[in-house]
């Protein structure tokens, strides 16, 4: 028998500032003593931060955001790229439906823009809820033959190849994995589809099914249930089991920007082997950069053997073997086109308003007036500046054999 979820409000016309609160909370996040109130909450995008698997934020900082400590610097949200990110859902989610429709005509499918907050419905055999801090907003609802599950939506670049070929291939990313998953948990639906999409064209995207697992969804469960009581207990992860670029990111916005008048720290002795373990490895570093200093001095001196033979010409080849051949290019470094912004501002002063006082914006101008913008564009250029060089490229190719 299916566990309705709880459905803790309609989101829908909350602002940003709001919804986070909800968010932190739920809908009576203004008065700690209401029994509605939630004193930890966890979502869909937490999920990856407590199995350390996020790409964004570690459960050492999750842990902190819990606990409500406050940073000395927050991340600036794009809003522009918030709002557009909304807008793709809703072609995306389109494009979805259109894709299913084509690839399954004999099946009837619903899909509903729900955008209440849902909580966990599933209760102990003493009536409480084992997860009241399990919460989540959809992206999307759906219905296939009758059949409720959930429609994840996420877009990524064009030109992130590597990306896109495992979402080709059905690869999901386990962070994403683990939120679709923690979803069907809080709904109890036995499936979620994840669209993936780098244009709005049907093959311009990548669509998965992830079946419900009962044995991984307890598994997930358990560990975040963990997870809250070593918040509620104050129990914190160790930041070394971390990514340490995560924890880097979090330790700046924690403290903020080094102050030239804050006092002078001498390491008590604890940390004598952190810092033999820093000695050793910028040892290494500084080894290494010698090293390829060296090696860089060696190729240029055999690549000096090669520019007669190619005087102003930019590429060659050498037949290694039967097999294999070696083709060569010779560059030179460049200067960036870019618009003359000066003499445009003197010669057509009535743009100022609209493109820029001190410096135009010329991705507007050059969207809006091209031909004026190709007129004042100074182009790429050979660089004159000291000590520039071509240089060259080589790279192993194996032929082809019949």
């Amino acid at each position: 028998m299916k566990v309705e979820p709880i459905n803790l409000g309609d989101t829908q016309n909350l602002t940003n500032e709001e919804w986070l609160e909800w968010r932190k909370h739920g809908p009576s996040y203004k008065n700690p003593n209401s029994p509605n109130y939630l004193p930890i909450t966890l979502g869909g995008s937490d999920v990856a931060a407590v199995f350390d698997v996020s790409p964004w934020k570690s459960s050492y900082e999750l842990f902190h955001q819990k606990s409500g400590t406050q940073k000395a610097v927050n991340r600036v949200v794009n809003a522009t790229s918030k709002e557009l990110g909304h807008i793709y859902e809703d072609a995306v989610s389109e494009v979805f439906l259109y894709w299913f429709r084509t690839n399954y005509p004999n099946r009837r499918i619903i899909k509903v823009n729900d955008t209440n907050m849902y909580q966990c419905g599933k209760r102990g055999a003493d009536g409480t809820l084992l997860y009241p801090w399990a919460v989540g907003n959809l992206d999307r609802r759906i219905w296939i033959d009758g059949l409720e599950g959930v429609l994840e939506i996420k877009t990524t670049s064009h030109r992130n190849y590597e990306t896109i070929a495992e979402w080709r291939s059905g690869i999901v990313p386990i962070y994403y994995e683990l939120q679709c998953r923690f979803y069907m948990a809080i709904m109890d639906v036995n499936y979620c589809y994840i669209c993936c999409a780098w244009g709005l064209g049907i093959d311009e995207m990548a669509v998965v099914r992830i079946d419900r697992d009962l044995s991984i969804e307890d598994e997930i469960m358990e560990k975040c249930r963990d997870f809250v009581e070593c918040v509620e207990q104050a129990f914190e992860p160790d930041p070394a089991d971390c990514k340490a670029e995560l924890i880097n990111q979090f330790y700046y916005e924690l403290y903020g920007e080094v102050d030239p008048k804050a006092p002078f720290i001498e390491l008590p002795e604890k940390y004598r082997d952190v810092i033999l373990s820093a000695m050793e490895i910028e040892n290494r570093v500084k080894q290494r950069k010698a090293a390829l200093k060296e090696a860089e001095s060696e190729r240029e001196q055999i690549y000096s053997q090669l520019y007669p033979v190619f005087g102003r010409s930019t590429s060659g080849s050498f037949k290694l073997n039967e097999s294999q051949v070696v083709y060569l290019r010779l560059k030179t470094p460049m200067t960036r086109a870019k618009l003359d912004s000066e003499k445009l501002a003197a010669e057509h002063p009535e743009l100022l308003k609209e493109y820029g006082v001190t410096t135009f914006d010329s991705k507007k101008l050059k969207e809006e007036m091209p031909e004026l913008y190709k007129e004042y564009l100074i182009p790429s250029a050979p660089s004159k500046e000291p000590g520039v060089k071509n240089s060259f490229s080589l790279d192993l190719k194996e032929l082809k054999t019949t």
